[in-house]
């Protein structure tokens, strides 16, 4: 059971006792509500200077936001969403991401490593975001972003076949948002 903080003023609070994932379109969120959220096989750069991009895991992502503050969140991801409990998500094996910049000596220590195979059996690695780049919003463009302010938790897709890959240096394509094959991991019902 997760403790409860509590504070003189709760309009002040940082976070949420709902996380939420949002989406575009209304389709995307029916879709969610009848089937359940899906792992969607996701890029995520990383900012070091190394031979390794980024990865590629089948994840679904959750904020930590209070519905007072999700104005900017919108213009990113959609104007649809589907808040659960926190609480609940962390018994579903939802956990916050760890926020990384280019000067993070652990990091600089894990990508120094010869053999990739290691990093990519990292159970660590699914749950590394950067702390500022750029990303494309709902309408395409291409902005600047800080990502920390999200708050960010995820699921990671335990399927074997969807398990996260690690991707060199030019090798990519930035959002990329496809399965393997078309194959989609559900999480849990909503």
């Amino acid at each position: 059971m997760e403790n409860k903080i509590k504070t003189e003023n709760n309009s002040q609070n940082l976070s949420s006792t709902t996380l939420f994932n949002f989406t575009d379109t209304f389709a995307h969120l029916v879709s969610n509500l009848e089937n359940g959220f899906y792992c969607g096989e996701l890029y995520e750069k990383l900012p070091i200077d190394s031979t390794v991009a980024g990865y590629k895991a089948a994840m679904v992502c959750f904020c930590d936001i209070p519905l007072g503050q999700i104005k900017e969140h919108l213009g990113w991801y959609g104007n649809f969403a589907i808040g659960i409990r926190r609480d609940y998500a962390r018994t579903q094996g939802i956990n916050p991401v760890w926020y990384i910049h280019s000067d993070n000596l652990a990091l600089k220590k894990m990508f120094s490593t010869k053999d990739k195979s290691e990093l990519q059996e990292s159970p660590i690695l699914p749950y590394l975001k950067r702390f500022l780049g750029k990303q494309k919003d709902v309408s395409g463009r291409n902005r600047m972003k800080k990502f920390y302010d999200e708050r960010e938790w995820r699921y990671v897709s335990q399927n074997a076949e969807l398990r996260p890959k690690i991707i060199l240096g030019g090798n990519h394509s930035d959002n990329a948002k496809h399965g393997k094959n078309g194959q989609i991991d559900h999480l849990f019902p909503v």
